[in-house]
């Protein structure tokens, strides 16, 4: 019989199914918590929202992130539990009357430009 090297092709491959489960639990919660940030503070990173997923559940970064495609997957589940493509649709129009009501504010206001960033694309983040 000839004796072969077990391959190891990823982490999960390397621990043991007790602590594969709980690092499958911790990143559900962590993309969960992500999606959460991302849905509620207008965060579009995903690595972003990840670490401080991780930090606001005092959970070490140094655990194995969840995949973009996990928080992604969480990001739709929380969506579609508060209002999903009905609720996006309203967000959208709310930016499109921001937009027509910052195009008839004079430039020289200094909230302007964070406004009108803000309402064409929800990338501002409050203070």
């Amino acid at each position: 019989m000839s004796t072969r090297k077990m391959i190891h092709t990823t982490a999960f491959d390397r621990l043991s199914t007790r602590n594969n489960r709980k690092l499958k639990q911790t990143r559900r919660e962590i993309a969960a918590e992500a999606a959460r940030i991302m849905a509620t503070q207008a965060q579009n990173n995903f690595r972003l929202a990840k670490q401080k997923a991780a930090e606001s559940l005092g959970i070490r970064t140094r655990v194995a992130l969840p995949s973009n495609v996990e928080v992604e997957a969480a990001l739709r589940e929380y969506q579609g539990f508060y209002g999903g493509t009905q609720h996006l649709n309203h967000i959208q129009k709310l930016r499109e009357i921001a937009t027509r009501v910052m195009r008839g504010t004079p430039r020289s206001n200094w909230y302007y430009s964070i406004m009108w960033t803000y309402a064409r694309h929800g990338t501002v983040k409050p203070g």
